[in-house]
């Protein structure tokens, strides 16, 4: 069944993306996650689906939801689109998280060059490490228990002391370090059925229906939905990025926008009433407030230019990368 959930709200039921298919998956995305979100984590407990309630969320998280539309090892995949948005729909309900966020496949086979993984067909990925940017070819993902060094190795996802891992099933041996799937609790070393009073992290991990309380117990009746942008709320009601004013929780604006000292900016500074971004040169607290997205020794810097030394991706122009410790154009592999 179609939502029109609380990001779509904020933008309009009738998107200006509806003869978008890609970008249509975008906007029900993200009001999905932050609606699991809302109605699945208690007060003050809100992870990182918050931010995706907020309505500049694509523009604010582009650099971690990146749309390479114009990749030619990539097409749009409108029955994964599709099956994510049914399996977010039904995370809801059951308050069990998942993980999916795919409406693009990718088109290389087995031992054909990649750059990422996402280029490669379903089940495998692409050896490329982090830092590099050629010579990475797609093969298959490892099973559980399988040797690894980093979690896209694995079909689980999760590679855990070397080793690909996913959360402990019904009867599986557990510890805090080896921790259970949704549902269950680690109790004497083995993942049994949660069960009221059970211990917990979040309404996930308690049977359906239950939320987890204060105290890290499963108890009846605790899944009371969170405050939605602009619905009524009292204070510690709303995501992050809002505040409660006027009994309404508000989304704190972004560059352009009017601001005050409660209302305060997503990013820049307060100016003259305005959220504006900080100038290289300008004083910073993070790379938030800088127009470069770049905070060093509480300055605004620019980002380094191509051949430049670098520590990490982010301290690049836009358009290469940190290979080395040098920004460098970004390729596609040969």
């Amino acid at each position: 069944m179609t939502r029109c959930l609380l990001f779509l709200l904020v933008v309009g039921c009738a998107s200006s993306h509806e003869n978008d298919p890609a970008q249509l998956f975008v906007d029900q995305y993200f009001a999905l996650r932050c609606e699991f979100g809302l109605r699945c984590e208690q007060p003050g407990r809100l992870g990182d689906a918050s931010p995706l309630c907020h309505p500049a969320a694509p523009e604010l998280l582009a650099e971690l939801y990146p749309a390479p539309e114009d990749d030619p090892l990539m097409v749009f995949d409108p029955a994964a689109a599709e099956r994510c948005i049914a399996e977010l729909e039904a995370a809801i309900e059951t308050c069990v998280p998942v993980h999916c966020d795919a409406r693009y496949t990718g088109t290389v086979e087995v031992g054909g060059a990649c750059t990422y993984h996402e280029q490669c067909v379903d089940g495998t990925y692409c050896t490329t490490e982090a830092s590099a940017m050629c010579g990475g070819r797609c093969e298959p993902r490892s099973a559980i228990g399988s040797a690894c060094t980093w979690w896209d190795e694995c079909a689980s996802g999760q590679c855990r002391d070397g080793q690909c891992w996913a959360p402990g099933e019904l009867g599986a041996a557990c510890s805090d370090e080896r921790y259970c799937a949704a549902g269950l609790a680690c109790d004497a070393g083995s993942c049994t059925p949660t069960v009221e009073g059970s211990a917990c992290g979040t309404a996930a991990d308690c049977p359906t229906g239950m939320g987890c309380n204060a105290d890290g117990r499963c108890e009846p009746g605790l899944l009371g939905r969170l405050s939605g942008p602009f619905e009524a709320c009292t204070p510690g009601t709303c995501p992050s990025l809002f505040a409660c004013l006027d009994g309404e929780c508000t989304p704190f604006p972004v560059e352009g926008e009017a601001c005050t000292e409660s209302l305060r900016c997503v990013r820049g500074e307060c100016s003259d009433g305005r959220c504006t971004l900080v100038a290289d040169g300008g004083t910073c607290d993070s790379r938030d407030d800088c127009a470069s997205l770049r905070c060093e020794g509480e300055r605004c810097v620019p980002r380094v230019a191509l051949g430049g030394r670098c520590e990490r991706d982010r301290d690049c122009i836009v358009g290469s990368r940190c290979v080395g410790a040098v920004c460098e154009v970004l390729t596609a592999c040969d």
